[in-house]
């Protein structure tokens, strides 16, 4: 009776599936008045037509194209399949099994007194997030993971979840990011997995009660996470003890994070100066992290300044740090190098064909950078070749979500932007029919931010700054404007909460 498939009136099926099914019927204990009396007969469960759904959505976008790409590059007629590497070998042991035998303490010791510079892929997080604005599917990263597990155990670790992408697996991928992790976690048994995690905010944009933070961090530890790069947007350490807290009470590995905005070599930034980031190092040092995370979310830290404040907080703090940078400008590979002859420890950079622009450095170029130096990575670099040609093959499917960044821009230093905000921003000023204006968002972003008081600028209080740009230039309105009382201005939602 469950293949029938009446439509358009009512049918009596459900009623007689409850009858058949009933123990009452099913033993012959009934009587005339069972029907009368037994109320569960007329309880029907709402059939969900699951599979005529999904091929209605089918049929509905292979005629129609998805609405989100609608209007927007195509990938190539001839584009390539992507075909991940066949591992090489078995997975050899990684930092992974240095952290499960020895702790988070013995990695944060051993990474002091590593000479070579270790790296961080951050390809299936942030490569993506800032190059093509979150969308890459779990299938993509999960086909390649034993890749990098058998041809590159010698990687710091993988930065793959956390940040926006938590959000868009749900909202836009109709994904579950949790089985991402697990997935991730199974194929990658060796190596390191990170996250980027907003301290109060988790991966969200409010602040979330402490034993949400609390539960969650649990639950990223448990499902595969080994290190959390806890930060503050506005670089609150005290907002951050909580999800620090939680991170060391699971065993994992503390990131502790400071933003890095203006120019410490500027005096007319003064307000972010040389000891201020050393003093916050001290302040994530005493409160237990176990890395100082350098998060310079916009590319603004320059090789001279790079320089400079690595081998400060190197001196004066005593932590390992882990620098992350962005390419928007077009020389943070010089910074890492700058960092690197500092003293850092750890740098982030992603894959060749996911590297540049707002994204990181490339890895391949640093490894090839250093190869026969004091501070040599050691990866292969035909290993990291071999994987950076299937993201090549992965980048060419995602051609709607491209952020439109041909060439390097120095504007960053005026706008100030997080790479990982520029896509995102750019996709809502074209929604929005401000494409076209993008000059002149740029400038008002730079306008907001200096109304608000030169804030630290990473999610959310970038978002805040972002979002008031896009109402200004919708609106008409400029800084002066906004800054009279006279003028009435209907702030976003987001201002206002």
């Amino acid at each position: 009776m469950r293949e029938f498939r009446v439509r358009g009136v009512a049918t009596n099926i459900e009623f007689v599936i409850n009858l058949l099914k009933h123990p009452t019927f099913l033993d012959d204990s009934y009587t005339t008045k069972f029907i009368d009396t037994t109320e569960d007969l007329f309880h029907f469960r709402k059939r969900r037509d699951r599979a005529t759904k999904l091929l209605i959505y089918i049929a509905d976008i292979s005629v129609n194209g998805h609405p989100e790409t609608a209007g927007r590059a195509q990938p190539p007629a001839d584009a390539r399949k992507p075909v991940p590497p066949a591992p090489k070998v078995e997975p050899a042991s990684g930092t992974r099994q240095m952290l499960e035998r020895q702790g988070a303490k013995a990695v944060a010791d051993w990474m002091l007194a590593q000479k070579r510079l270790l790296i961080t892929d951050t390809t299936m997080r942030d490569g993506h997030q800032s190059l093509l604005a979150t969308r890459m599917r779990s299938l993509d990263m999960i086909k390649v993971a034993p890749s990098y597990a058998a041809n590159l155990p010698d990687l710091f670790s993988v930065e793959c979840w956390g940040g926006a992408t938590f959000d868009v697996a749900y909202r836009f991928l109709q994904e579950s990011p949790w089985q991402r992790l697990r997935d991730l976690r199974e194929r990658m048994p060796n190596l390191m997995t990170q996250m980027l995690l907003r301290a109060s905010n988790g991966v969200g944009y409010t602040n979330y009660p402490d034993n949400v933070v609390q539960s969650f961090v649990r639950q990223a530890a448990g499902s595969g996470i080994d290190i959390f790069r806890v930060f503050d947007s506005l670089n609150w350490v005290e907002n951050m003890r909580v999800a620090m807290d939680a991170v060391i009470e699971t065993g994992k590995i503390c990131e502790g994070t400071v933003c890095y905005t203006g120019d410490i070599l500027d005096p007319a930034r003064a307000k972010y100066d040389l000891k201020y980031y050393v003093d916050m190092g001290k302040q994530l040092r005493d409160a237990g992290a176990h890395v100082l995370g350098l998060k310079d979310m916009a590319g603004l830290l320059k090789p001279g300044a790079a320089r400079v404040l690595v081998r400060a907080l190197k001196e004066e703090v005593g932590l390992p740090v882990h620098f992350h940078t962005h390419d928007t400008s077009g020389i943070a590979g010089a910074s890492i190098l700058a960092a690197a002859e500092a003293g850092v420890d750890a740098v982030d950079s992603a894959m060749d064909a996911f590297s540049g622009g707002t994204s990181q450095p490339a890895l391949g170029s640093i490894v090839e950078a250093l190869r026969n130096s004091d501070r040599d990575t050691g990866l292969d670099i035909g290993a990291v070749r071999a994987i950076s040609n299937y993201w090549e093959a992965v980048r060419e499917q995602y051609a709607a979500f491209r952020s439109g960044i041909q060439a390097p821009a120095s504007e960053v230093y005026l706008h100030e932007m997080p790479g990982g905000q520029f896509t995102n921003l750019k996709a809502q000023a074209r929604s929005m029919g401000l494409e076209e204006r993008w000059g002149e968002i740029a400038q008002t972003y730079a306008d907001v931010n200096q109304m608000f008081g030169d804030i630290v600028k990473v999610t959310p209080s970038s978002k805040v700054v972002g979002d008031m740009a896009l109402m200004m230039v919708a609106q008409g309105l400029n800084r002066t404007q906004v800054e009279d009382p006279a003028t009435d201005v209907a702030f976003p939602d987001r201002l206002s909460t």
